[in-house]
């Protein structure tokens, strides 16, 4: 089972359209600021993961669109994630995921076959 992220979204609602095409199980996961009990639900119906699409290609020590000198991290925790308040996504999103032990994989929209990479 996929989850993915931002699924109501414009590029969220693509990637979830192509998911199920290709018969892949979808599940979608709402904006936790306005709603943080729906990971707990989501984490119950079986989600693995949570898919990220942005713009860039990781998870950056700040925006690499800004700063020419960030640097992309191969791998970072939660806690290590909201301490350098990276802004992968909201920390409460972030938070909520660590607890219910979804990974999180952030890929670039811009990239191409960046999904099928990540799925």
């Amino acid at each position: 089972m996929i989850l993915v992220a931002g699924a109501t979204g414009v590029l969220g609602s693509e990637i979830v359209r192509r998911l199920a095409a290709r018969g892949e199980e979808v599940r979608a996961m709402a904006r936790v600021t306005s709603a943080p009990e729906k990971v707990d639900r989501l984490k119950a119906m079986g989600a693995e993961i949570v898919l990220k699409g942005t713009k860039v290609d990781g998870i950056y020590t700040a925006d690499p669109k800004r700063d020419t000198s960030a640097q992309r991290y191969a791998r970072i925790s939660f806690d290590e994630a909201i301490a350098r308040n990276l802004r992968v996504m909201d920390a409460t999103a972030l938070t909520l995921c660590r607890d219910q032990k979804l990974p999180i994989s952030v890929f670039s929209i811009f990239k191409r076959n960046a999904l099928q990479r990540v799925v």
